[in-house]
């Protein structure tokens, strides 16, 4: 029994022995192991995916670095322009037109001017005109037509401007001067003091006053 064991273990050996030697004559490659994962199988090795995350970090950086200097660009030549409306007030009394009213300013620049101001944050354009002329005037207005706006740069010589104008009725109400007003004055049409109105506003009464004509509004 024993030598039958040696007998077919002696077999085995030089089976294995013998398909070495075959290998080796072969010259088949030895396959190792590989970190790597083969193209295609959407998976990529360690070394691949630290690249790619470098190369999105660069890009990212890049990107941000060019939006940035866009931004510092843009703020130094951009600013957004200050907005105001102004009011031509139409004064009335016992049904007949008086007159446009205006008030000589307080503060520079001084002149003749409409009444109105700057809007607030949180104000719609009627708001603002409501409060200024209650605290300019004096006077509380609740109908407003809008009428235009004026948007030129160099309107106010203190900063750009857009100027939303709109129109009123007052009837039978003595207005008073109050903040940024030193006088309140009614005008007729034919004694308005073109010469002495600040900003844009002799233009801009002139404008209306064309306009109104017309279409006849009375």
């Amino acid at each position: 029994m024993r030598w039958g064991l040696v007998g077919i273990g002696g077999v085995v050996l030089s089976a294995f022995v013998f398909s070495q030697i075959r290998r080796s004559q072969k010259k088949e490659p030895v396959v190792l192991e590989q970190s790597t994962v083969p193209t295609g199988t959407g998976l990529h090795s360690t070394a691949t995916l630290d690249q790619e995350k470098q190369m999105q970090i660069k890009s990212d950086d890049n990107r941000w670095s060019r939006e940035i200097k866009d931004f510092e660009h843009k703020s130094k030549a951009y600013r957004s322009p200050a907005t105001a409306t102004s009011v031509i007030i139409k004064v009335y009394n016992q049904g007949v037109f008086k007159g446009f009213l205006l008030i000589e300013r307080h503060n520079p620049p001084y002149g003749k001017a409409l009444p109105g101001g700057f809007i607030e944050y949180g104000e719609s354009i009627e708001q603002t005109a409501i409060r200024e002329m209650r605290e300019e005037c004096g006077v509380i207005i609740t109908q407003l037509e809008q009428f235009r706006a004026y948007s030129s740069p160099d309107r106010d010589p203190r900063l750009h401007v857009i100027d939303i104008v709109q129109v009123a009725r007052i009837d039978d109400i003595m207005p008073e001067a109050g903040t940024d007003a030193s006088k309140v004055l009614i005008y007729a049409e034919d004694s308005i003091p073109w010469k002495e109105m600040t900003f844009d506003h002799a233009k801009i009464l002139e404008d209306y006053m064309k306009w109104e004509k017309a279409h006849a509004i009375p």
